[in-house]
Formats: C-alpha cells, structure tokens, sequence
C-alpha cells in the first residue's frame, strides 16, 4: 500500500511538472516575446480542459488528438482576439484587462452549466484515446504528457532560433525599430499570441483527461498567478526557465499539502510560501533561476591563463 500511494504520488507530480511546463512555455511566448503580463492563461487552460469534457461526454470524440486541435483552435481564436485588444493598452492596463477577461470566462463557464456542470463540475470523464488506442494507465499518461512536452520544447527552440523567432526578440526588445524597418508589429504579436493559446489550450484536455474531471475552481485566479508565478521564478524568456519553474512548485506542492491543515488554509499559506518565493527570487535573481547558470561563467576553462591583477 505505501509503495503504491508513493507511486501515485509521484506519478501525480510527474503529470502536474509536465503539463505546467507546457503551459508556462506558452505562457512565456507572451511575457516573452510580447513583453505582455497576462494573467488570463488558466482560463485558456481551462477552455481545453472543458472541451475535452464536451467533446468526450457527448460522445462526439475522446481521441486526445482530434479533442486538443479542437481546443487549440478555440484557444488560439480566443488568444488572437485578445492579442487585438492588446495593440490598445500595454502596460498595467494590459494586466487589468487579462485579470478581468480570466475572471469574466472562469465565472461565465461555471454558469454555463450544461457545459461546466456549475457547482460539481464535469465528473466521470470517459477513458481517452489516441488513434483507437486507450489511455488508460498512469504509464500512458505520462507518455502523453512526455510526448506534448518535448514536442512543445523542440517546437520553442525551433521558433527562438528561426527568421520568426529573430523578430519577435526585436518586437519586444525594441518594436520602434521594428517598425521602422518596415515590419508590422500587429501581425508578429497576433502571431505569437495564438500560438500561447493554443498550446495552452491543448494541455487543458490531457490534464482533464488524467484527472477525470473538469471544474472551473481548478482554473480560477489562483492559478492564473501561480502559472505567473512558474514563469517569472523560472526565467521569463527562456523554455530552460520554464522546466525550473515548473519542477519546483510540481513538487513544491505536495510537500505544502502535507501540513496537516484545512484545505482553505493550505490553500492561503501555499499562496503566502509561493508570493515569498517568487518576490525572493525577483529580489536575487531578476532573471529567475535561469541566471544561476551564469556562475560557470566565473569559473575560469581549463587552461586558460590567468588574468594578473
């Protein structure tokens, strides 16, 4: 029985450090490269989430694939329209705007409940596939998970280091110059915002999927801020910076869950322990925890002479 509760465990904070690699991921194409704060990703999350839940209980398709091109349209369309929105405000307004539009879908979802199921949420989701194939065991799961992190990864290394890449590093750094050069800002941000929310997006059906269950209390404020949080802890700007960020609080969790408390105040002091967290890091490391492999550049390379004083 312990081994296999230990087992659960970790298979449970294997699931979680995947997928919120995937979606921090996402989330640092915008903080990244449109140098937005968002703070509406766990709504698109949730969005994938629920498809998933729609799709497999109205028995119109429980296949993961077909379930997470469908979420990352809708994700991306909706990403898209904010990214619109975004060209008119930047800034704190930007984040105004991204924390009420992640309040506006989280409460507009959990009345729609034909869709949510309100209160209870959507329970008993039907056993998932992928091509005719069930997903039944904790195995395939993690595969899954695997599978869409390292595809996201290649595709993230792939982007930073193409023509396209190249100028959404020049879009955040200096859009001024940008511009002068003749190419369009608006397409370049609309661009990256719709690939955030598709990937975003996609990772909602698997979680839901691994779960069993879609309830919009998951995909509330608190983890909007957290998935922030997982970012700027990490390393804004960099998918390295996402993997740490993602690590640490995937097992930074269960250990905070383990305190004997309430649910409500494990639930506040996990929020107090990650806010102090994160404000230490900014504080040290203003390029997240990324920046500790700037210590190697201290150490001198083997053979190198030594500099005189």
């Amino acid at each position: 029985m312990i081994v296999f509760g230990l087992t659960l465990v970790y298979s449970d904070i294997a699931m979680q450090l995947l997928i919120y690699f995937v979606v921090a991921i996402a989330l640092n194409f915008v903080i990244g490269y449109a140098r937005a704060l968002s703070i509406h990703h766990a709504a698109l999350f949730g969005m994938g989430a629920f498809t998933y839940a729609v799709m497999a209980q109205r028995g119109w398709s429980n296949d993961l694939i077909v379930c997470g091109l469908v979420a990352a349209l809708l994700g991306g369309l909706v990403s898209v329209i904010l990214a619109f929105g975004s060209l008119r405000i930047s800034g704190d307004y930007f984040i105004v705007a991204s924390f009420a539009f992640q309040a506006f879908a989280i409460n507009a979802l959990f009345n729609w409940t034909s869709v949510s199921g309100g209160a209870n949420g959507d329970y008993g989701l039907p056993t998932p596939t992928v091509l005719g194939l069930a997903v039944s065991s904790t195995f395939a799961y993690i595969t899954a998970a695997a599978v869409l992190a390292i595809t996201t990864l290649v595709f993230a290394i792939w982007l930073r280091r193409s023509p396209y890449g190249r100028l959404l590093r020049a879009m955040g750094d200096s859009p001024s110059a940008l511009l002068t050069a003749g190419f369009g800002v608006l397409r370049l941000k609309v661009g990256v915002f719709g690939i955030s929310g598709m990937l975003a997006a996609a990772a909602g059906v698997l979680y839901a999927a691994y779960l069993g269950v879609a309830q919009t209390g998951t995909f509330d404020v608190s983890l909007a801020i957290l998935l922030v949080a997982i970012v700027v802890i990490g390393g804004t700007g960099s998918a390295v910076g996402s993997l740490l960020g993602a690590t640490l609080i995937a097992f930074a969790q269960p250990l905070l869950s383990n305190l004997n408390l309430s649910a409500t105040t494990t639930a506040a002091v996990q929020q107090l322990i990650f806010a102090a967290l994160l404000v230490g890091v900014v504080a040290v490391l203003p390029r997240g925890l990324v920046q500790l492999g700037d210590v190697r550049k201290l150490v001198p390379r083997r053979g190198a002479g030594a500099t005189e004083p």
